[in-house]
């Protein structure tokens, strides 16, 4: 497709190249408004990553919880995570 010019590439190529349908009356435009935001993708979305953390947390069985109780090293992380966010929150209020 290297040289080619955009009207001479068929609909079902562009389908193939960008991900999105076009149909016989569409234009690669309009199928660019149906692509998800380059943003979305590339930038860290933190709300959605510390969302992820809790969900991930709260799926874990009280018995793995019960066989942690009690480990040094589970406990300092827990604590460095309290401090992190006990500072992120502190920064975010004002």
């Amino acid at each position: 497709m290297h040289g080619t010019k955009l009207v001479d590439v068929p609909v079902a190529d562009w389908a193939f190249v960008i991900g999105v349908n076009l149909s016989e009356g569409g234009d690669l435009e309009t199928a660019t408004l149906r692509l998800p935001s380059a943003r979305s993708t590339l930038e860290p979305n933190f709300l959605h990553d510390l969302e992820t953390a809790l969900d991930a947390m709260g799926r874990v069985p009280w018995t793995t919880l019960n066989a942690l109780k009690g480990d040094a090293d589970v406990l300092k992380s827990i604590d460095k995570v309290q401090q992190m966010l006990a500072s992120l929150r502190k920064n975010l209020v004002g």
